[in-house]
């Protein structure tokens, strides 16, 4: 828990200076007066005016108070949402916030993150933080659904491999989930850090028990023939080699 001790002439300035050093609003903090100071007389018994500020624990609150500061430093005007969705903290601004958007939701994942530390600061247990603007997460939400089959059908139709384009870990995550129950198809990701993508496969191509497996018994000639006998060429009639080993043979259900 965050607390601060202020000190001023008045209440007013004691509140004011408790604020500026826990770096917070006057809605994010409960105020408790310690002294209210006294102004004696020709500066004889002066004392100034004390107060106790602790930042408030309620998330709700602070993630108001700290996403205000952020738009209107950059000049938005826009309706706020938030609500409490299981041990997430999901937040949904209006369509004048569009601009935060960015290009392929980058800066607003970039915002959600800012967000989502600045709330788990000093927290032992992480809360995540959802950050949508105008349904745009929803309509990415359906436009990668609608990617992820469009390219399977593509794979199943071509037999070869495609990639998507670079993804985040969340988007990877709907290609994946969207392919899952598409037996004919299979999906893993590839690459480094941001420049990560799915690969999306033929699941007949990617399957090793699908694939032409070498005649068995041919010596790895792939001939089918067995081997020759005779010194030095593996093992004579009877199925003994030169030191007398048994060697098993090969049954001749093999090539079925």
């Amino acid at each position: 828990m965050k607390e601060a001790i202020g000190s001023g002439i008045t209440m007013d300035e004691a509140v004011q200076d408790a604020l500026k050093h826990l770096s917070a609003e006057r809605e994010e903090v409960e105020i408790y007066p310690l002294d209210v100071g006294k102004k004696g007389f020709l500066g004889i018994g002066k004392r100034p005016a004390q107060v106790k500020a602790i930042l408030r624990q309620d998330d709700r609150i602070r993630t108001i108070v700290f996403l205000r500061n952020i738009l209107a430093y950059m000049n938005i005007d826009t309706k706020m949402e938030v609500r409490e969705e299981d041990s997430s903290l999901v937040v949904v601004l209006g369509e004048e916030a569009a601009p935060l958007i960015g290009h392929r939701g980058q800066t607003l994942d970039s915002l959600q993150y800012l967000v989502a530390r600045y709330l788990n600061e000093d927290r032992e247990d992480w809360r995540k933080v959802i950050i949508d603007i105008d349904n745009y997460r929803d309509r990415r939400e359906d436009d990668l659904q609608r990617l992820a089959e469009r390219l399977a059908e593509q794979v199943i139709r071509t037999k070869r491999d495609v990639r998507t384009e670079p993804l985040t870990a969340p988007e990877r995550r709907i290609i994946h989930m969207t392919l899952k129950e598409n037996t004919a198809v299979t999906t893993f990701s590839i690459g480094e850090g941001a420049r990560k993508r799915v690969v999306i496969a033929s699941a007949e191509r990617s399957d090793p028990s699908r694939r032409r497996q070498p005649r068995r018994g041919g010596g790895g000639g792939g001939s089918g023939r067995p081997p020759r006998s005779g010194p030095g060429k593996g093992p004579s009639r009877g199925g003994y080699n030169s030191s007398r080993k048994r060697v098993a043979r090969t049954p001749n259900s093999t090539n079925r």
